[in-house]
């Protein structure tokens, strides 16, 4: 007769980790962290509440991991220098990433409605942010104020993802990702490579 307890990795199977992590990103994508409950997560997931507490051990541990960014950022960008227009081309890439992915864009939805509340969240899509972005554009970027020009292009990417999937404002939501990419990469190249104001 098995004792009580908290179970053993083995009882929840090898695929019930993923399970718990798939439905945390849901919930947390629909509902934000504070009304997220760990017990929504397992019903979601079909778990035993115990079964969440013995992988994660609580809540903020769950979202961290639930959380943390997941793309190949070299391979996903490679080439966009021969682009006739870099800033199209990493737009047309990226929201075509989302767009193909279900799960990635719950990803990126629940980061973005996380991180407006929990600091630990924002700081972890920043850096993110920062790596990513230097990676894919920062051989294409103008060197004088480049960070500037990197979180300009943030704040195009963020404002597409906000406005698209969380806010839906009409259009935005509707517009197909090649017109939508067409319209925002000419802004991404300036903040690339155009003249700034000076400091």
């Amino acid at each position: 007769m098995s004792g009580r307890g908290r179970p053993s990795a083995t009882t929840g199977g090898p695929d019930k980790r993923s399970l718990i992590l798939d439905a945390a990103r849901t919930l947390f994508s629909d509902k934000g962290f504070d009304r997220t409950t760990m017990r929504a997560v397992a019903a979601t997931a079909g778990v035993d509440p115990a079964l969440i507490h013995h992988y994660f051990t609580n809540k903020n541990t769950l979202l961290m991991q639930a959380l943390q960014p997941d793309l190949d950022v070299a391979s996903t960008f490679d080439g966009i220098a021969d682009a006739d227009s870099a800033g199209t081309e990493f737009a047309r890439r990226l929201f075509g990433y989302w767009e193909g992915n279900p799960a990635v864009r719950t990803r990126v939805i629940a980061l973005l409605r996380v991180a407006m509340t929990r600091e630990d969240v924002a700081t972890m899509l920043r850096e993110f942010q920062v790596r990513s972005l230097t990676t894919a554009l920062g051989p294409l970027t103008a060197p004088d104020r480049r960070p500037l020009r990197l979180g300009l292009v943030a704040t195009q990417i963020f404002g597409v993802g906000l406005s698209r999937y969380i806010v839906q404002i009409p259009g935005v939501r509707d517009v197909s990702v090649g017109e939508l990419a067409g319209i925002v990469g000419p802004t991404l190249d300036r903040y690339l490579t155009g003249p700034l104001p000076a400091p």
